[in-house]
């Protein structure tokens, strides 16, 4: 359902509280606040969008290649960059076609049209979604590994040329029958329910037993902790777990653990339903022997394996592999995989959003001020860009969060601190003044320091612009800091965005600092003057952000389960059964980080957030306007009560108006 503007404006309208009552509560709760008077204003986010390239969406039919290419030669000549991926279907072998009966290394090998396409991909910005096929999603930090032959292949891109295989009809048939290829995510998720006990799920479970007791053989991807990848196939006709890797034998603990989370969804089923095996005869998989395909290593370097799998998976005909494949061979394909996914017909993202954003911390002071008030405050200029305004947040209320269930009135009715906040909000909207709309009016210096100046406060009363981090930051601080948490029944550790800036999720691999893991622990241990222990939170609140688009991840310590909270709803061209696997290199990224932090927070802890059940919960209140996302999230986290977001009683306990607060400040 989508949210009334109104209320994502009043919880905009809370952030500027909080802020504000920072200035009053800074003594008690950091001794780090400070109010000053010089600085430089940041630069607001700036969206555009790459036209120059821009190419027909296709329709939700796929279109032949003959089809495409006809499209391609009608098509005026007079831009020759909308034919260039057109141009390159009719060029690539790979995935094999049916009517190729070997393919040689020529068809490994990038073509002139196909090194074009490559160059123009490299010349793109990091942001923004390249490739869609199917559930896979690659970005261009994601096809950095198609680009450097010292880089292991990422899921995502597995994933895609796995579509692609699944694309040609020959390559599901074959001679040791017929071929079911799970991608990555699924088989992540048989190696996790290997591991721990599961629950049934007949929706999921059911129909994806049933897909494979369908088929001859199961083409499952394994993959060793982010370090390596094979090919297992369940062939149900010899009754055997065939390994293809292409550094010969190994250790095959998760081949083990994976087959066991396939063994106990069968189990799980078989309680439930009637099972339709005529395809198979034994449904133990977990008994059947282990066939090591290859004896001797075939790959050369160290960071192949994934190029090999997508091959083995391409090839095997469950006796054989149909064609010869070389290590020149797997190097030159690496390169050529950027050209088949951007022209693969299945490619349905044909445009991208070109994104920039600056967002950098200012040095700390120790000077308080009291901005003067600027000179014909009262008189806007008329040049001036109108922000936009709605009276009517004066009489919207801030929500019921654990806090303000706890916090005294003060003698202040919630009318009168209503009309106080209205009133600040017009004279803060009213200033036009560039050099005071330039100068500082928050700072905090621990534990790390954050500015504000007073234009980013006039754009958090802007609908049209999204949260600014700092802003989110300070707000989520300052409520994390209030005492009155104290008097809740259980403990909760909100954290701020940046977890996200320390791992630097959003940067090339290649170029981020080494991470600095006691910096990143410091991350968990409790806010200043806060008294309490990680090992005690029931929740971790992890708020994410992404050229102002926010996502809520909470960790239920307890009941080991992830909620994500997404203010906006899944786009419709995502077409995954589950809506978790959305998210799943986001929870990835958490799980990986969270444990490395947590060895130095909490040692006793042992865990892997990635193999716990995630959640959407299809209560979270939508919205489609991306810019209210930043204050949904905040709101989400003031709301949280350990299992729900609470959102009755929103009249009641409103906390010191940004006015009164500035009052008891400057009595200070």
């Amino acid at each position: 359902m989508d949210i009334e503007l109104k209320e994502a404006e009043a919880d905009a309208l809370e952030v500027l509280e909080l802020l504000s009552n920072a200035a009053a509560r800074g003594s008690d709760v950091s001794n780090s606040l400070e109010l000053l008077a010089e600085a430089n204003v940041e630069q607001q986010p700036r969206i555009g969008q790459i036209d120059s390239f821009e190419m027909q969406k296709e329709s939700i039919e796929i279109s032949s290649d003959m089809e495409i290419l006809e499209h391609s030669q009608k098509s005026s000549s007079s831009n020759q960059k909308e034919e260039l991926p057109m141009v390159a279907i009719l060029c690539h072998n790979k995935p094999k076609k049916a009517h190729i009966a070997q393919v040689v290394p020529e068809d490994y090998i990038c073509t002139k049209e196909d090194l074009k396409i490559i160059e123009y991909i490299k010349s793109l910005p990091n942001k923004g979604t390249l490739v869609e096929i199917g559930d896979a999603f690659i970005d261009k930090i994601h096809m950095e590994c198609l680009f450097h032959d010292d880089m292991k292949l990422n899921g995502d891109v597995i994933s895609a040329y796995i579509h692609c295989i699944r694309d040609e009809e020959h390559l599901l048939h074959r001679e040791g029958g017929k071929v079911f290829l799970e991608n990555t995510y699924i088989s992540s998720i048989l190696k996790r329910d290997g591991a721990y006990e599961i629950s049934y799920m007949a929706d999921t479970i059911a129909s994806r037993v049933n897909n494979y007791l369908d088929h001859d053989m199961i083409f499952l991807p394994i993959n060793i902790e982010e370090s390596h990848w094979y090919l297992a196939v369940v062939n149900s006709r010899k009754r055997e777990i065939q390994v293809l890797d292409s550094i010969g034998t190994m250790d095959r603990t998760d081949l083990k653990t994976t087959l066991k989370g396939l063994q106990r969804h069968i189990n799980l089923v078989a309680q439930h339903k009637e099972l339709n095996q005529h395809n198979w005869k034994d449904l133990e998989v977990e008994t059947w022997p282990v066939i090591e395909v290859f004896e001797q290593p075939m790959q050369t370097d160290g960071a192949s394996c994934g190029v090999w799998m997508i091959n083995f998976m391409e090839y095997w005909t469950g006796s054989w592999l149909s064609d010869a494949i070389t290590q020149d061979d797997i190097k030159n394909f690496r390169f050529k995989l950027p050209a088949i996914f951007w022209a693969s017909r299945l490619n349905t993202r044909k445009g991208y959003e070109e994104w920039e954003q600056t967002n950098e911390e200012k040095d700390s002071s120790t000077d308080v001020e009291i901005v003067d008030v600027p000179d014909g405050a009262s008189t806007p200029s008329t040049t001036s860009q109108h922000v936009q305004s709605d009276k009517s947040l004066c009489i919207i209320s801030h929500g019921t969060s654990p806090t303000k269930r706890c916090l005294p009135s003060r003698g202040v009715s919630p009318t009168e601190r209503l009309e106080l906040l209205d009133a600040l909000c017009s004279y803060i909207l009213l200033i036009d003044h560039a050099d005071y709309l330039e100068k500082e009016w928050i700072r905090i210096s621990k534990p790390y320091p954050i500015s504000l100046s007073l234009k980013k406060l006039q754009d958090i009363l802007d609908v049209n612009k999204p949260m600014d981090s700092d802003c989110f930051n300070m707000a989520i601080r300052m409520f994390a800091c209030d005492e009155a948490l104290f008097m809740l029944d259980y403990r909760m550790h909100y954290m701020d965005l940046k977890f996200w800036e320390t791992i630097e999720v959003e940067r090339d691999p290649r170029c981020r600092a080494k991470l600095d893991v006691a910096r990143l622990a410091k991350l968990f241990e409790q806010w200043l003057d806060m008294d309490y222990y990680i090992s005690d939170c029931k929740n971790i609140l992890l708020p994410y952000s992404f050229l102002g688009h926010f996502v809520l991840f909470i960790l239920d310590m307890e009941a080991r389960r992830v909620f994500i909270l997404d203010p906006r709803p899944i786009p419709d061209w995502f077409k995954a059964i589950h809506p978790d696997m959305y998210y799943i290199h986001k929870v990835h990224y958490i799980a990986s980080n969270v444990k490395l932090a947590m060895e130095v927070a909490n040692p006793t802890w042992n865990d892997d957030i990635y193999v716990w059940r995630r959640e959407v919960p299809i209560w979270v209140p939508k919205t489609k306007d991306w810019n209210m996302t930043g204050f949904l999230v905040f709101h989400f986290m003031c709301e949280w009560d350990g299992y729900k977001i609470t959102l009755d009683c929103r009249y009641e306990y409103a906390e010191e108006s940004v006015f009164v607060t500035l009052v008891e400040v400057q009595k200070e």
